[in-house]
């Protein structure tokens, strides 16, 4: 089966493989848990960690340390700094969109998706928060949409949205202003 996929990605852009290859797998593993776990397993770590709290139904929120996504994903720190960097000599605090395809690591994107960052400005530069719901949208057109699916039928058996919370964290101007001169796209393009 991992051979017939390396085929097809080899043949064609992965965007337009993909669906085919989640439709093949979604018939082989006969059960939306068979079938997201198959997918688990294609997952980044934190993917990965994010789908089983989900799917074993807690609800309890998850923490993540901003400094540490900051640091992690290149991608969010240099589209935020830039975004903040431009509002900042017009307000005192506001929300950065954050959407998902901006965020360069593979596994924070999996896992948090897309973000609206809270900030508002303290003495030496920002500080920022964030609070997301960790929940799929089947009823969008996108390319994972059988994952969607497949994820929110588990709510059926027990599985359950949870918060993502972003913990406060204080930014410098010299930070914000190294992380906009070096923004990073994504190098892959996995978007859940």
């Amino acid at each position: 089966m991992k051979t017939y996929f390396l085929y097809l990605a080899t043949r064609r852009p992965f965007a337009r493989v993909l669906p085919r290859m989640l439709r093949f797998l979604r018939g082989v593993a006969a059960g939306d848990r068979r079938f997201l776990s198959l997918i688990s397993m294609m997952l980044p770590h934190r993917g990965r960690a994010f789908l089983r709290h989900y799917l074993a139904g807690s609800g309890r929120p998850l923490r993540v340390s901003l400094p540490m996504l900051w640091a992690g994903d290149l991608g969010l720190a240099g589209y935020t700094s830039g975004r903040l960097l431009a509002e900042l000599p017009y307000a005192h605090a506001g929300v950065v969109d954050v959407p998902q395809w901006r965020l360069a690591d593979s596994g924070w994107r999996t896992a948090i998706g897309s973000i609206r960052m809270h900030w508002k400005r303290v003495e030496d530069g920002v500080e920022l928060h964030f609070r997301e719901r960790y929940e799929w949208r089947p009823g969008q057109n996108r390319i994972t949409r059988p994952i969607h699916e497949a994820a929110a039928g588990m709510a059926r058996c027990g599985a359950k949205a949870f918060d993502i919370i972003g913990e406060p964290a204080r930014m410098s101007m010299a930070a914000l202003s190294h992380a906009a001169a070096r923004p990073v796209l994504p190098s892959d393009h996995l978007y859940m």
